[in-house]
């Protein structure tokens, strides 16, 4: 090659690289912000041409979102499809799995039990158990109390459940506390009582264990009929009908794959069906001053911290203005869900999604809303930045050095120079791409991948890895 030629090569390849950094800034800098912060008046509109954006840039068929504000709905929006395939569109009626919202819904349960006088908050669940018992730890199960349990600082195990298969015999109560469901274990005490948070599904269980032995009917016909009717909450169930299941959502997985509608037994931690219109008015409710379920008095109860931003039923954040925030997520196979209150302003909004990449709308439109309401970022949230941020740098990063690695590998090849190979068998680099790709794409458990748990843009450092993967093939294979 003459010196003309490499020359001019060089150049290009000088030129071309910060041209691809420049593109890459500039698409991130135009889609940072689908949803921007605007006035008041202008918000809603921008929820509605933005949302449509975010379901086609994370992959996410549906979505139903309301805004209330001064405790009135002024956005009830929804977006994309209830089922891909049949192209069905989601509306305020599509039912939705709201996961570990049901935990909020159950403290109300058990917080119109104690107004009632039926319960002591402070007194050891098992005061009024008959039907199982805890045991076989060091810790004495007369430390966990109904107000820890709710609070999450009763010290006990299982995070959260997996749901089972609609085709299969689903367990009692009674069986899946002792460790007969799916991966959850037996419940158990693994913390001093009281002496610090540790989020338990299987603390919620043993509530509603508790609901049934005090009330003597099932969780679903109680909470019925002292929660959802009274707050008009007529499409919201623990136990679909034929009826609801017409009008259920599809789920589907981060690949987006249609999923199960998987089933829990654990009704109070991760049970519940509802709709849009449905969860706007429980948002209403715990913002007005009255309702005819649960006292002010009460709600302001649950909404106070107890330990590590978390009250009775709900996570609660300070903001450094003094603004409270009273939120709660749902994260099921295929379903994503989450709600915020600010209390003091009387303000409120949720999302409900039928994608395990919902997630990330759920976080682009929160970071937008608290921002606007209170002129603040929530620090989970900002911690969630600072990974999605990590996350796209690296992959940035990775993609950048393989380009410039291959330039030079060209500049060289084309020049009669020849870098030794990266002495790396290729049977072996194919080996390590497909355990990647298995590890992170593969399903853990039906349903579950473990990149859904990573942060958004994760696909684009596998993107970067199968690159740098296949560099390193071909220079073996042609240098």
């Amino acid at each position: 090659m003459n010196a003309l030629f490499q020359n001019k090569l060089n150049i290009l390849l000088y030129i071309l690289i910060p041209f691809v950094l420049l593109i890459i800034m500039v698409y991130t800098a135009i889609n940072k912000a689908v949803l921007s912060k605007k006035e008041p008046k202008d918000i809603e509109s921008d929820f509605n041409y933005g949302i449509e954006k975010l379901l086609r840039r994370y992959g996410v068929p549906g979505a139903a979102v309301a805004i209330i504000r001064e405790s009135k709905v002024v956005c009830l929006k929804c977006y994309g499809f209830s089922d891909k395939r049949k192209k069905m569109a989601v509306d305020e009626n599509t039912v939705f799995q709201a996961a570990s919202i049901s935990k909020s819904l159950t403290a109300w349960g058990v917080m119109k039990l104690w107004e009632k006088g039926l319960i002591d908050l402070d007194a050891p669940v098992e005061k009024y158990l008959t039907r199982w018992q805890l045991d076989g730890s060091k810790f004495d199960s007369n430390g966990i109390t109904i107000r820890r349990i709710l609070s999450h600082t009763a010290g006990l195990s299982i995070h959260g459940y997996a749901g089972y298969s609609p085709h299969k015999r689903l367990p009692t109560i009674e069986q899946s506390l002792s460790g007969m469901g799916i991966f959850a274990g037996k419940l158990k005490i693994i913390i001093q009582p009281g002496k610090k948070y540790k989020y338990s599904g299987g603390g919620f269980t043993l509530l509603q264990l508790l609901i049934e032995e005090i009330t003597g009917i099932t969780f679903e016909k109680y909470m019925e009929k002292e929660i959802l009717k009274p707050l008009g909450m007529n499409e919201s169930f623990y136990v679909l009908k034929e009826e609801q299941k017409r009008k259920m959502a599809k789920a589907y997985d981060v690949l987006g794959n249609e999923m199960p509608n998987y089933i829990f037994i654990e009704q109070a931690a991760a049970g519940l069906y509802t709709t849009l219109e449905d969860m706007t008015k429980f948002i209403q409710a715990n913002l007005t001053m009255d309702n005819n379920v649960l006292s002010l008095s009460t709600r302001n109860t649950m909404f106070n911290s107890v330990t590590d931003g978390y009250g009775l039923g709900y996570a609660t954040d300070k903001l450094s203005n003094g603004d409270k925030v009273v939120s709660h997520s749902g994260v099921n196979r295929g379903w994503r869900a989450h709600f915020a209150i600010l209390p003091e302003k009387k303000d409120g909004i949720v999302i409900l999604t039928n994608s395990d990449n919902g997630y990330n709308i759920i976080f682009d439109i929160m970071n937008v809303w608290i921002e606007w309401k209170t002129g603040e970022k929530l620090p989970a949230f900002a911690y969630m930045q600072v990974r999605r941020s990590l996350t796209l740098s690296i992959a940035a990063t990775l993609i950048i050095c393989a380009i410039i690695y291959s330039g030079v590998l060209l500049v060289n090849m084309l020049n009669g120079e020849y870098l030794a190979p990266i002495t790396i068998g290729i049977p072996f680099v194919l080996i390590i791409l497909a355990l990647w790709w298995g590890a992170f794409y593969g399903k853990i458990i039906k349903g579950w991948y473990i990149a859904q748990f990573m942060p958004s843009g994760f696909s684009w450092i596998s993107f970067a890895f199968t690159i740098w993967c296949l560099v390193i093939v071909l220079q073996n294979i042609f240098l």
